[in-house]
This record gives structure tokens, C-alpha cells and sequence, in this order.
């Protein structure tokens, strides 16, 4: 007889989706008795899916969970779309954490960047204008924002949520971080899961 999680932990992945074999091995590693861990595959490089259609993905998979606290992960461009499904109003989502996440400032967002992955820009604009109307006190102790003091892609103020935890990582770098952060200090990430602030 299976008993049902406690937690599931929804991994929501950055650019460089042809490295989600490999997220998915590592995140599997985070499953206990009482956790669950779950990649969602955002497929950035598909420029005609949408912002919106990937936002209905993540809340189909929540929908799915039977597990009575849901927590999500986003990783670098999975920051905002994290941080967007933790503000939505009546969202399931208890928790979110993100790790090197550009979680908002769409204006800071390279043209380049923009115009090969449309969904990301969209993603910053929604999460600019939910955090704008985040209430510190009540919805920042939700968020704990993970990130590197020398990372040349996400700048602190890219990353920075109202009233969250700030994490600092012990390393440098912006891919060497994630890997540091979702292998080396994995425990620590599911430990922050399970905790209110």
C-alpha cells in the first residue's frame, strides 16, 4: 500500500531545455517517503507556445497532486513563471523557491533574449505586475530566493522579491550555481520546503 506524499516539489526549469534529462535524474533525487518531485518541462525553445500555455501546464500538473503541500522550484527563466503561479489568486501553491531566478525587471530582459523566447519576456511582465501588488509581510514569507553574489546573468535586483528569504549560495557564476545548488545542497532546498516563515 502507497502512501501519498506530504509534499511534491513541481521543478520548474530554465533556458536550455536539452538539459532536462539530466535536471529530471537530479530532481528525482530529491523524492523521500513524504516528498515527491516532479519536473515540468517548459520547452522555452518553442517560440509558439505561449506564456499562457505553459502557466496552464504548471497548474495542470497541481491540479494532479494529492500531496497536502505544494511547492514549486523555479530555476533561472523558471523564477518568474514560479513567482507567477505563487501570487495567482486561489493558486494550491504553498511554497516557492527559486534558484538563480530572474523572477522580474522584463525592462532588463536582452532584445536578443526577448525575441527567441517570447513566453520568457511574457512571463517577466506578468511577474513585474504581480509583485508590484505583493504584500511583503503576507505573501513574501512564501518565497525563499536562492542566488549567487557573483552571477553575470541574473543581477540581486533581477532576483529580489518583496518580504522573501534571501539565500545567499557559496558560489560563482550563474549555470555552476544551479548545478551546486540542485546536487550539493539538494537536502538544503527540500528542507526549505518544508518551512513557514
Amino acid at each position: 500500500m502507497s502512501t501519498q506524499p506530504t509534499i511534491h516539489i513541481f521543478y520548474i526549469p530554465g533556458l536550455g531545455d536539452n538539459y532536462d534529462r539530466y535536471r529530471k535524474s537530479v530532481i528525482r533525487s530529491w523524492r523521500k517517503s513524504s516528498t515527491q518531485a516532479t519536473l515540468i518541462p517548459m520547452s522555452w525553445r518553442d517560440r509558439d507556445e505561449t506564456y499562457e500555455q505553459k502557466l496552464r501546464r504548471i497548474q495542470s500538473e497541481i491540479r494532479k497532486s494529492s500531496a497536502e503541500r505544494i511547492v514549486l522550484v523555479g530555476e533561472s527563466a523558471g523564477g518568474a513563471m514560479a513567482v507567477n503561479e505563487g501570487l495567482r489568486s486561489g493558486t494550491k501553491v504553498d511554497k516557492v523557491i527559486t534558484l538563480c531566478g530572474k523572477n522580474i525587471r522584463a525592462d532588463r530582459l536582452a532584445p536578443s533574449l526577448a525575441l527567441r523566447n517570447p513566453a520568457f519576456k511574457d512571463a517577466l511582465i506578468a511577474s513585474d505586475r504581480a509583485v508590484a501588488l505583493m504584500d511583503a509581510n503576507k505573501d513574501g514569507r512564501r518565497f525563499s530566493v536562492f542566488y549567487s553574489p557573483f552571477d553575470p546573468m541574473i543581477w540581486l535586483k533581477d532576483t529580489k522579491l518583496p518580504g522573501a528569504t534571501m539565500l545567499k549560495l557559496p558560489t560563482s557564476g550563474h549555470f555552476f550555481s544551479i548545478v551546486f545548488a540542485i546536487t550539493v545542497l539538494k537536502r538544503r532546498i527540500v528542507k526549505e520546503a518544508y518551512l513557514d516563515r
